[in-house]
């Protein structure tokens, strides 16, 4: 069974639905969302994946865990933490306190960091095809170390907010032109073609989110 893994999940997952059996037709006629589009050698082979679901909230994972959307999802794999070039602690940020759904309060609190190389090894999948990212700028600290990890995904697809992300050299914002640049670097020269970008208006207030896309050169 192929494998997709999607960092940044909020309350909808919605990668998840390629763990169906009827997720190629859903793909085609059913989402609107730009990002879904997959290279041809996935949708020419409709085999459902395991899905692994990974947000650092865990009111986001019990939002989507407990969502009356995926209670009948077989193959779907929830994990709390944060994913990162090391493993350590940090106290949670404020971001998202006082929203809707997230009511816990944040003191006592602390948030597990792994790194993809600790990943890919505690789950071991055959293969791993689709890597899906929405992280609001903390993209470098997951890429940083990835010539050491012990399987490179087939196609991965992030969702670039702009203005800015990180850059993992001086831990500051930089612009997002320029982190752009060095984010493409990264995976480009561990074995990856850049493929067109995909620009959209996902909330139609906020313009200039960017989705990239990046193959492994080797399916060219």
């Amino acid at each position: 069974m192929r494998t997709c893994i999607q960092l940044g999940l909020n309350t909808s997952a919605d990668w998840a639905y390629l763990t169906q059996y009827d997720w190629v037709d859903y793909m085609r006629t059913v989402l609107d969302r730009p990002q879904h589009i997959l290279p041809e050698l996935f949708t020419e082979d409709s085999t459902p994946f395991k899905y692994y679901g990974i947000d650092i909230e865990p009111e986001s994972i019990a939002h989507v865990a407990n969502s009356d959307r995926y209670k009948d999802f077989t193959n779907v794999t929830w994990i709390c933490a944060g994913i990162s070039d090391a493993h350590y602690l940090i106290e949670p940020t404020s971001r998202y306190h006082g929203s809707e759904w997230y009511n816990f309060p944040i003191h006592n609190k602390m948030h597990v960091y792994i790194t993809m190389k600790h990943l890919i090894n505690q789950i071991s999948p055959p293969t791993f095809d689709i890597f899906a990212l929405d992280i609001d700028g903390y993209e470098h600290y997951i890429f940083n170390d990835m010539a050491e990890w012990p399987l490179l995904p087939t196609f991965i697809t992030i969702e670039l907010h702009s203005p800015a992300m990180i850059q993992e050299e001086k831990r500051k914002y930089v612009s997002k032109g320029e982190a752009s640049d060095i984010l493409i670097a990264t995976i480009v020269e561990n074995g990856y073609s850049y493929l067109d970008p995909i620009m959209k208006d996902e909330t139609k207030k906020t313009i200039g989110i960017q989705e990239m896309r990046f193959l492994k050169t080797e399916f060219f």
